[in-house]
């Protein structure tokens, strides 16, 4: 999931069937669903005590606009209770440690449950979707436990170095380039925003990248690259 432990919109259905849409907080479970702490009074808490239905969007972190990844998920809204509504509310407060307010008597865990349907909008022409068994299955990637400071480095440090991989793009123009900003990480490569205009490129590596002595690799492997090019022009 994009933003594992931030907020995102959560879709509900009125009395009068018009759906709601509300910025809410969430963590995930064990098992990757959705988790919530709502009050009593929300407005989508009484939706969802009367019709479970809902939806919720999550976007990656760095979201501007169409460009940028995704994800929403459909289900049933389910109100826990016992030992799971504590492991939940423990889960969501170590995820939200400022949420204070989790522990107020007011406050009920919910759960998105019963998931029917995953869909994944990566950006331009990059769209799809997944069961919730798939999603369960999957593996975070090796690289995400890592690729924020590696991607504040590379910003902050080497914002010349991003600005010359674009040449390893074909016929990709650059003369109107103010700054290029890596945007995301993974083991495959990464994705960087151009600015001024804010598109989103992929800058793949040669080989898949599991450690993070590999990146550092892989990323200097792209710079010898660019200076053989400059060599040959």
């Amino acid at each position: 999931m994009s933003q594992p432990k931030a907020f995102a919109t959560l879709s509900t259905l009125r009395d009068d069937g018009f759906p709601l849409g509300s910025i809410v907080g969430f963590a995930v479970d064990a098992e990757g669903s959705p988790i919530f702490c709502f009050s009593g009074m929300s407005a989508h808490t009484k939706n969802i005590l009367k019709d479970k239905r809902a939806s919720l969007c999550v976007t990656e972190t760095s979201f501007q606009g169409a460009a940028d990844a995704r994800t929403t998920f459909v289900g049933t809204m389910k109100t826990l209770s016992g030992d799971e509504c504590q492991e939940a509310r423990d889960t969501y407060v170590k995820s939200h440690p400022n949420a204070y307010w989790a522990q107020f008597g007011d406050f009920n865990m919910f759960k998105l449950a019963e998931v029917k349907e995953i869909s994944f909008v990566g950006g331009f022409a990059r769209a799809g979707g997944i069961g919730f068994d798939e999603y369960t299955a999957a593996e975070v990637d090796p690289c995400a436990a890592f690729a924020e400071p590696v991607m504040a480095h590379m910003n902050d440090d080497h914002a010349k170095s991003l600005e010359q991989y674009l040449g390893l793009i074909p016929g990709l123009e650059t003369t109107d380039v103010e700054r290029v900003e890596m945007k995301r990480l993974d083991r495959f490569g990464f994705d960087v925003r151009v600015l001024p205009n804010g598109g989103v490129l992929r800058i793949p590596f040669d080989e898949e990248v599991t450690e993070r002595k590999g990146i550092k690799n892989a990323i200097v492997a792209l710079s010898q690259k660019c200076a053989a090019m400059e060599d040959k022009a």
